[in-house]
């Protein structure tokens, strides 16, 4: 029994503490917020702090309406809410505070049991306060030219105010209660320009100030220069900028004219500046009652300047230089060329122009080169090359071969597909001309050396591998000395009968006499074996040639001067062409013998006796003096003991071309006879 109670009495004990602890806890984790009501005017947006005491539990705030803001802190949160432009009623919310803990339930020490506590707070903001907004004045002008600031003055009880406007040629400025308006620009328009400005303050109505800003006229230009460079004679224009309808230009000179096309004054000098200074003009541009504007125009001086050619072209391999003619009256000029496949080089008044390489592309291709002179419009040369194909070159023969006196031209047949093609010799003594496809090579003179003499004579045509010519002159031995006095025994055919009815004389004899050095010349007495009052005389040269003498007067009949000359018969016109060229007459020493014949532009030469009339300068031929393939054998008068010559050659026959145009033709009715020492 004693146990029993005791036990009791402890069970007793037990559940009294327990309960006791319970009681406590349940006071320690009370929730306490501090206020519990909160009051917000319509445009306070500061912050008020709520107190939160939840002991060790953990809590939370939460806002019913989104106007309601909280920021938690640590045992307290402020609460701040958004301005309230509402004017007829209040509003209001709550915030909910929550606290929990969680622990074991009384009894059952496996069980666990969570305990919470809230407590709403009352939130009220007021009605909005009506504003009042009232700008003074309401309507602002500029007047013509005015750009200064305007003041309008804001009335209100809101915080602030603000103005805005959608013109971009005005600007706002705010000051406290003042409003500040300027205009960015006049009005250069046709007519005024007005603008709003909306002044806004909190809840009150808007206002409207209204802005007119008056047209300003106006005038401007640009450029206020304008030059014309040298040689320059294209249109610049004059901007002209106005509000002003209409507008008008004066010139003050007369090498400009002017046209107006809108608001765009086009200017265009009529000739060029030839003066030895720049000259200037003004144009005067007026409109309406506007300050006038002057725009001043300069033309610089300007040198003349041409070139022979514009355009170049350089044919398939060609690299050979072309010649410009450059003609100016400028101190200097200058050419110039973007590409680097063309070389320029300036000598005094030419320019050579040439390529540095073929053109080995698929198609021409073309630089423009700039041809410039100080004060004078650059001129430009079109310059083109073709396409690079391979070049071929052949000369034929490929020899050539001068005998003892000759010095007649021979011919070498050049062919090429290349644009053009050139010779050349190292040699002084051979003469080269070109004479389309035909290379022409003569000796300066007679090889008066001690042996043959060889020269190589290049041909070059394009990309062609160059082709070596060969040419020798062998030696020529004979001198003035070799012919001496002597008889002589003359053969040769006549004129045809058309021509001299009483032909020359097929053969005679005479006397040939050698002059005393320097004058270097044979006389051949009894010419035609008329009479020895009538001789002629051959010249012998400084190239060791013997030339019939056609400058020397050799006698005089009446009034008809008689000159030794050679001449030529047309085949098909049966004309009688006379010539004064040089003619050369050969001479072979072994058979000492004088040969006349030969030809003149491939017609059989004559030579003989031709006179010319004081009177009139009419030339006649005499008929019976004039010989076709003459020979003249010569005995001499004296023996001597002749050098050797070693194997003395026949010399070629001589063979001329002259130009027909220097030739006198002679009608048959101008061929007259000698006889005696009178013509007839």
């Amino acid at each position: 029994m004693k146990r029993l109670n005791s036990s009791m009495l402890t069970l007793v004990i037990v559940t009294s503490a327990m309960f006791f602890t319970t009681c406590n806890d349940k006071q320690k984790d009370k929730l306490l917020v501090t206020p519990d009501k909160l009051e917000f005017t319509a445009d306070d947006t500061g912050k008020q702090i709520v107190e939160v005491d939840a002991g060790d539990n953990s809590w939370k705030a939460s806002a019913s309406a989104s106007w309601i803001i909280i920021d938690k802190g640590t045992g307290s949160f402020s609460v701040s809410v958004e301005e309230y432009t509402e004017t007829k009623r209040d509003r209001t919310g709550t915030i909910i505070v929550k606290s929990s803990k969680t622990g074991l339930a009384i009894g059952d020490k496996n069980a666990v049991q969570t305990f919470a506590d809230s407590v709403t707070i009352t939130v009220k903001q007021t009605a909005a306060e009506l504003k009042i907004l009232s700008v003074d004045p309401a309507s602002i002008i500029f007047a013509i030219d005015e750009t200064g600031t305007k003041i309008a003055t804001v009335n209100t009880n809101a915080k602030s105010w603000d103005a805005t406007t959608s013109a971009e040629w005005l600007t706002l400025g705010r000051q406290e209660n003042t409003l500040k308006v300027t205009p960015k620009t006049l009005n250069n328009g046709s007519s005024p320009r007005t603008a709003n400005i909306t002044v806004t303050a909190g809840n009150a109505e808007p206002v409207i100030v209204t802005v007119t800003q008056i047209i300003t006229n106006m005038l401007s230009v640009k450029p206020e220069t304008v030059t014309f460079g040298t040689g320059e004679t294209g249109v610049k224009n004059i901007y002209v900028t106005t509000n002003i309808v209409d507008w008008n230009a004066t010139i003050s000179a007369e090498w400009l004219t002017l046209e107006k096309q809108g608001n765009t004054l086009k200017v265009t000098p009529k000739t060029l500046n030839e003066g030895p200074l720049p000259r200037t003009a003004e144009v005067i541009i007026t409109a309406g009652d506007e300050e006038p504007v002057t725009v001043t125009v300069i033309q610089e001086v300007t040198n003349s300047l041409s070139v022979d050619k514009t355009s170049i072209t350089f044919a398939t391999g060609e690299t050979g230089a072309k010649i410009v003619t450059v003609t100016t009256s400028a101190v200097s000029w200058n050419a110039s060329s973007p590409v680097e496949w063309l070389t320029l080089e300036k000598q005094e008044n030419t320019l050579k122009v040439a390529p540095k390489t073929l053109n080995n592309g698929s198609s021409p291709r073309t630089t423009d080169i700039i041809v410039t002179a100080t004060n004078a419009k650059p001129i430009t040369i079109t310059v083109t090359q073709a396409v690079t194909v391979p070049n071929t070159l052949s000369v034929s023969p490929g020899t050539l071969s001068f005998a003892v006196d000759q010095t007649d031209t021979k011919t070498a047949t050049v062919t090429t597909n290349a644009a053009s093609w050139e010779a050349a010799s190292p040699v002084e003594w051979l003469i080269l001309e070109k004479q389309g496809n035909t290379l022409r090579i003569t000796p300066t003179g007679l090889n008066r050396g001690s042996s043959s003499r060889t020269a190589s004579v290049s041909v070059t045509a394009g990309t062609a591998k160059s082709v070596t010519l060969t040419v020798t002159q062998l030696v020529t031995t004979m001198s003035f000395k070799d012919i001496v006095n002597s008889t002589y025994t003359a053969t040769g055919s006549p004129l045809p009968s058309a021509f001299a009815p009483e032909p020359a004389k097929g053969t005679w004899t005479g006397t040939l006499s050698v002059s005393d050095d320097p004058n270097r010349y044979y006389t051949i007495n009894n010419w035609a074996g008329i009479s020895d009052d009538f001789y002629v005389r051959l010249n012998y040269t400084s190239s060791g040639l013997i030339a019939i003498d056609a400058s020397t007067k050799v006698n005089e009949i009446d009034d008809c001067e008689i000159y030794f000359r050679v001449c030529y018969i047309t085949g098909s016109n049966m004309v009688m062409m006379l010539s004064s060229y040089s003619y050369n007459v050969s001479y072979n020493q072994t058979a000492k013998t004088l040969d006349f014949s030969g030809t003149v532009n491939g017609y059989t030469a004559y030579v003989g006796l031709f006179g010319k009339l004081k009177t009139t300068g009419e030339w006649i031929s005499i008929g019976n003096t004039i010989l076709r393939n003459l020979k003249l054998v010569l005995t001499p008068k004296a023996a001597r003991a002749l050098q050797s010559v070693g194997t003395p050659t026949t010399p070629a026959k001589q063979s001329i071309k002259v130009d027909e145009s220097e030739l006198v033709k002679i009608p048959l009715k101008n061929i007259k006879i000698l006889e005696g020492k009178s013509l007839r």
